[in-house]
């Protein structure tokens, strides 16, 4: 059985970082200029934009947070909840992208896309780390259980 409290080789990966600090300071850029990305604009109302933007910076934000955590069990709660929001936004962006633009777009909604679908693959990693600790905690307690009685 792996460590499931074992460091990653995908985890404080200086390109991750870079990525997430980019797509956080994006995000705060739309929400305090209270403009929307061209792409988003032509297809969504003004409200759904900034939404959109709102969701990008806060699961950006909390992923970057999760990461950098200290203590790896919460870091990877952290960052697990910024993925789950940060996935989907960047799905819906990609297919925005696409509509808008689907010939110059394509470029950017496949790079957006591998994003979208690297965070779905990164909520799956953790949940199986924090399955395989349930199962470690379960082990040690029924072990200790046993031993006292």
């Amino acid at each position: 059985m792996r460590d499931p409290l074992s460091t990653s080789s995908m985890i404080r990966n200086p390109d991750t970082v870079f990525l997430l600090f980019l797509l956080l300071t994006a995000g705060l850029g739309q929400l305090v200029s209270g403009t929307e990305s061209g792409s988003v604009a032509a297809l969504v109302p003004r409200w759904v934009a900034l939404g959109w933007a709102l969701i990008l910076t806060t699961g950006a934000g909390c992923t970057l947070a999760g990461v950098l955590w200290r203590s790896r069990l919460t870091g990877l709660m952290v960052e697990g909840s910024g993925r789950i929001m940060l996935a989907p936004a960047c799905l819906a962006y990609a297919v925005a992208i696409l509509d808008a633009d689907p010939g110059s777009g394509a470029l950017p909604a496949a790079l957006i896309l591998a994003l979208a679908a690297s965070s779905t693959w990164r909520v799956v990693q953790i949940r199986r780390g924090v399955m395989d600790l349930q199962h470690v905690l379960r082990t040690m307690t029924t072990a200790a259980d046993e031993a006292r009685g």
